[in-house]
């Protein structure tokens, strides 16, 4: 038995740190956006690539100031390991730049970059790379770019750079706006990538803009060259969108964007060298998926358009937003312009390197802090 228990230690004890992480975040996505997703995709019995993470844990996710984040503060918890005011983006609640992870990475020789299928200049992504009191204040976040030290960020927002393509140009920076011109992240100067005026177009229409799979393919092979590792933010921001407009749909889509992004990382990443955590800034719009249907029937169009065969009610429901009036067969039970977030804590799904110490509750200003634990950095 001791000899059993020696070899734990010394498991324990010699074992690598990560020396990559994939962290992602998925905007807005609840538990039940992930069930919704296999349920129209596949159908109840379904099973998604998410349900390839080994250890998953639970995140309480409300700001400083409101018991409902929205997604700057909850972005600045996530980059700065603390939590802040709603509208933050990575200032502390005296409205100070906070230190970010990207900062601890650099420092460390991590190689950094940035997906997004928002604006780039959106809170999620602006919090790993940008200080600023309000997250309205885009042009101000988009200004802050060129002294970052990412090798690409890719999204939309080409609205918000305007007035800073001449200064991004002359620090070095590569700027593509055609999913043609994708191969040019491999290059050697940092690029900026901003392929729609605003936001990219949901994925179950989109004819023109990149896929989240196709920013990710190009990023990963350039962040991989790096032989000190990196550092790789990806967010499925419009899963948030979907849901704040009560599209289902739409949001189901979204996610499975996102789980087909997650299958190419799986099957393409070294896990003995990488951390990957997936999770959820907060939950947007209530969703549920109620009533009773025939197993075999209910997925696909039907989820969406059928009412159960044991009652009036549809399958699918909101808390709040424009559904409660336009949408009688995906209503909402409170009338708002856009649906609110909620408050509810949402899934950290966690693989990789260092995955079994990711698990059980946590702040959503904790969970960084344990990663670069398990990446062995000084944060």
């Amino acid at each position: 038995m001791k000899y059993i228990f020696l070899l734990f230690i010394s498991s324990s004890l010699f074992a690598k740190p990560a020396k990559n992480l994939i962290f992602i975040v998925g905007d807005g996505m609840g538990l039940a956006s992930v069930v919704g997703a296999r349920v129209y995709s596949q159908g109840a019995s379904g099973k998604l690539n998410i349900e390839r993470f080994k250890t998953i844990g639970l995140s309480k996710t409300y700001s400083s100031d409101n018991y409902t984040t929205d997604s700057a503060a909850g972005a600045t918890a996530f980059a700065t390991g603390q939590k802040s005011y709603n509208g933050a983006i990575s200032v502390d609640t005296n409205k100070k730049p906070l230190k970010t992870i990207f900062d601890t990475g650099f420092k460390n020789k991590k190689a950094l970059g940035i997906v997004t299928t928002t604006a780039v200049t959106h809170a999620t992504p602006a919090c790993f790379y940008a200080h600023v009191e309000n997250r309205s204040q885009e042009k101000l976040i988009a200004s802050q770019l060129k002294d970052s030290k990412l090798q690409f960020l890719l999204g939309g927002g080409a609205q918000f750079f305007k007035s800073y393509k001449k200064s991004l140009k002359k620090a070095g920076w590569r700027i593509i706006k055609k999913k043609s011109q994708l191969n040019e992240v491999n290059g050697s100067k940092p690029v900026l990538g901003i392929f729609a005026k605003n936001h990219l177009e949901y994925s179950i229409r989109n004819k023109k803009h990149p896929e989240l799979i196709d920013m990710v393919k190009v990023g990963l092979k350039r962040l991989s060259k790096n032989e000190n590792g990196y550092m790789f933010v990806i967010e499925a921001g419009r899963i948030d969108h979907a849901g704040h407009a009560n599209l289902a749909k739409e949001q189901f889509g979204e996610v499975l964007a996102l789980d087909k992004t997650i299958k190419y990382l799986l099957d393409n990443v070294n896990l003995e060298e990488t951390l990957i955590v997936l999770t959820a800034d907060h939950e947007t719009g209530g969703l549920a998926l109620s009533g009773y249907g025939d197993l075999d029937k209910v997925k696909g169009d039907f989820l969406l358009t059928k009412k159960s065969n044991y009652g009036k009610n549809p399958f699918i429901s909101w808390a709040t937003g424009p559904a409660a009036i336009a949408d009688p067969l995906h209503k909402a039970a409170y009338p708002t312009v856009m649906a609110n977030h909620t408050t509810i804590d949402v899934p950290i799904y966690s693989i990789g390197n260092g995955h079994e110490k990711m698990g059980g509750f946590m702040l959503n200003n904790e969970i960084t802090p344990k990663i670069m634990k398990i990446m062995n950095l000084d944060f």
